[in-house]
């Protein structure tokens, strides 16, 4: 198979994947399923891919990177750190309210074997918001207000994949912990 036949074949089996994702879930990717739809062999896709896994993995890496991460951009002059937090909270997590079983593939995929690619894309793209925007902190208060915010995503997701809220209540929630963080912050600027 040549190189651009190649990229062709995994483009359809990417789309294939992302289709099912959407529509059916994470569990209900199956390679010979896939292989079927796209009419590439199971062997092809083994060969492209390696396993399952990657083959997801691939799928929301794409997803990621075109509908999410493409949308990421850095701080405006003027712009807060509350603002900039949450108009990027809002680019990565709108695409997933109306893809709500993406969200869950993400979250899987992400804690799962082959994960590498996904997670250097992501903090790829959130670094470089993130250092923009944390250049003008102190490093305590960088260290501080990542690790905060990288767990309170971490367990929004996790509740929503687990049903316990849907995709639209994790933005208005990183909102008020982004409200509460720079309200303490300007207090501990006021006492110091």
């Amino acid at each position: 198979m040549a190189p651009a036949s190649e990229e062709v074949t995994r483009d359809l089996v990417i789309d294939v994947v992302l289709d099912v994702l959407d529509a059916e879930g994470f569990d209900a990717v199956r390679v010979r399923d896939v292989a079927n739809r796209s009419r590439v062999s199971s062997k092809t896709i083994y060969k492209l891919f390696g396993t399952r896994d990657d083959l997801i993995v691939a799928a929301i890496v794409r997803f990621m990177d075109r509908t999410v991460y493409a949308n990421f951009t850095l701080p405006d002059a003027g712009e807060s750190m509350y603002q900039a937090t949450v108009r990027t909270a809002r680019a990565m997590f709108e695409p997933f309210e109306r893809h709500p079983l993406l969200l869950e593939a993400f979250h899987r995929a992400r804690t799962g074997p082959g994960r590498g690619p996904l997670s250097e894309l992501g903090r790829a793209a959130a670094y470089r918001v993130r250092d923009h925007l944390m250049s003008q902190e102190d490093d305590a208060y960088n260290r501080d207000y990542e690790e905060i915010l990288d767990n309170v995503i971490t367990g929004l997701i996790g509740r929503c994949v687990q049903g316990e809220i849907s995709a639209s209540d994790i933005v208005p929630s990183i909102e008020r912990t982004v409200a509460r963080l720079a309200l303490a912050h300007a207090r501990d600027d006021t006492n110091a």
